[in-house]
């Protein structure tokens, strides 16, 4: 890897004390480096992380990877007395982490108040719709056929038989669409029958 490539990598990975008390962060998200690193390190594939977290991207992993290696070379290249420092100037940043924590769990706290109030600047704020979706299970709790799940709310029988079979899976917006008809088939029925 060239020396630009390991810079664009490392440029990923970033700390504002506002988010995660200033730990190192991927691309300013509240997913933590050390979080990736730890599910790494239980053997979790890449795969299933990139699952668990929608808006990381494979190279994130890789960024968190280099990041964690250049931290271990250079706290493993100190003397003994630069590592002392090291050592003092950690047990000092934890009092200041842990108030940055305190800090970034009351916002936190704040925020979520403030959102369930409707207080919130909804713009500042995204939806997540799950990567997978069980279309089949929502179509037996509803206690419906493959025929009558497709005409009700608007799908082709061919479309929702690949979808069941996991030959096919739903895009971001269908997935959408199946999470109301899922939490709210009466009002997807009401909304579809007056149009």
């Amino acid at each position: 890897m060239t020396s630009e490539q390991a810079s664009k990598l490392l440029a990923r990975i970033t700390s504002d004390p506002e988010k995660c008390g200033g730990q190192p962060c991927i691309r300013g998200m509240r997913i933590r480096v050390i979080d990736i690193l730890e599910r790494l390190a239980n053997n979790v594939p890449a795969a299933q992380i990139l699952d668990d977290f929608p808006d990381l991207e494979g190279v994130d992993i890789q960024a968190s990877l280099l990041f964690a290696a250049r931290r271990a070379t250079s706290s493993y290249s100190c003397t003994t007395p630069c590592r002392e420092i090291w050592r003092r100037s950690q047990d000092i940043q934890k009092d200041e982490t842990m108030s940055k924590i305190a800090d970034s769990i009351r916002r936190g706290l704040q925020e979520a108040v403030a959102y369930s109030k409707g207080e919130a600047d909804k713009r500042a704020y995204r939806i997540h719709v799950p990567e997978r979706i069980d279309v089949k299970a929502i179509r037996t709790n509803l206690g419906m056929t493959q025929d009558q799940f497709a005409s009700q709310f608007g799908f082709s029988v061919n479309t929702l038989r690949h979808w069941e079979q996991g030959s096919r899976r739903p895009e971001g917006p269908t997935r959408a669409y199946l999470l109301v008809i899922e939490r709210a088939p009466k009002a997807v029925r009401k909304a579809l029958q007056a149009a």
